[in-house]
């Protein structure tokens, strides 16, 4: 096994919110349009109080009417990375969005499970996603 070029190095739930839907039927079947996920990454190098990257993600789901979803929830993760020397400078950028990112995803994932496992209906689950587009030529 040999470590990733990237490190996440620390990284917090910066906002996290969630309610039920009032137009869910629980006899009904699941409707969940997951690509009307709403999402935002940020990134930016910091060099106090260390040189690293922060990756900032934002998710947010409002379902409509005609969406049979339980709940409607934001999440904002915010992560602390470094990037291995070796790399090229002209493609630590790229790694940084694109892989870290896809780190504070499967985290934002894991935290709207949890949470939403303690409201009155099921949880949801996020479907795994790319971050491939986020790619700057």
């Amino acid at each position: 096994m040999q470590l990733s070029p990237l490190q996440l190095k620390q990284y917090w739930v910066t906002s996290l919110g969630f309610a039920p839907c009032e137009h869910f039927d629980p006899e009904s079947d699941l409707d969940l349009k997951f690509d009307s996920i709403k999402n935002h990454v940020n990134i930016r190098y910091v060099e106090e109080p260390v040189c690293c990257w922060q990756v900032d993600l934002s998710l947010a789901h409002e379902p409509g009417e005609e969406e049979n979803a339980p709940y409607r929830y934001q999440i904002q993760v915010a992560g602390f990375f470094t990037v291995d020397e070796g790399i090229p400078e002209e493609k630590v950028k790229n790694i940084v969005k694109v892989n870290g990112a896809s780190l504070l995803f499967g985290i934002a994932r894991e935290q709207l499970r949890a949470a939403l496992s303690s409201g009155p209906y099921p949880s949801v689950l996020l479907p795994s996603v790319s971050f491939r587009d986020l790619v700057e030529e």
